[in-house]
């Protein structure tokens, strides 16, 4: 289970976290009131003896992750977007299209969230996410070419913006999540 934290105060501070288990319930492990996750299954599988393979298990090193929070500065150095998504391998594509549409397309985090989802995290696939406007996309990406498969695409997004007025937020309402604010 993954969980993504965005805020921002009156002081100009703004915080995004993505934190995980990884699976639901993680290593099944608590350890002082604190589950622990299981993203070791993160690293690539056990190479074969003298094989040396990306993301490979080894001393000091950390297993890959698509976990991505976000916080996007204007030219002053002030915060002007703030979030992250949960979701596994297409978190990536959640937040950059979520970035495109709130930054050069001007919609408000409700309106990005909301749209739906494109991925390219499942190799040799585009991902369409099954009864969106994101759906309709597919017959054009067969005909260029692309191998499309529709599929549920549950972000968990979640990200404010800053505005004249002040800040606006919006969690993805796909799943359960909440923008709150004073």
């Amino acid at each position: 289970a993954t969980s993504q934290i965005a805020i921002a105060d009156r002081a100009g501070n703004a915080l995004s976290i993505t934190t995980t288990t990884n699976l639901n319930f993680g290593s099944r492990l608590m350890v002082d009131g604190f589950m622990l996750n299981n993203a070791l299954t993160n690293f690539s599988a056990a190479p074969k003896p003298g094989e040396t393979i990306a993301n490979q298990m080894a001393p000091g090193k950390r297993p890959v992750t698509s976990m991505a929070p976000t916080i996007v500065f204007d030219s002053e150095g002030r915060p002007v977007v703030v979030g992250g998504s949960a979701g596994g391998g297409p978190i990536v594509d959640y937040i950059a299209s979520s970035l495109i549409e709130m930054l050069a397309n001007g919609r408000t985090p409700a309106e990005a969230l909301a749209r739906g989802h494109l991925s390219t995290a499942v190799a040799g696939k585009v991902q369409v996410e099954a009864r969106t406007s994101a759906a309709r996309l597919a017959p054009a990406l067969s005909a260029l070419g692309h191998t499309v498969e529709e599929a549920p695409l549950l972000s968990g997004l979640g990200f404010l913006k800053r505005t004249g007025a002040g800040w606006i937020g919006a969690a993805d309402p796909r799943r359960d999540g909440v923008a709150m604010g004073r």
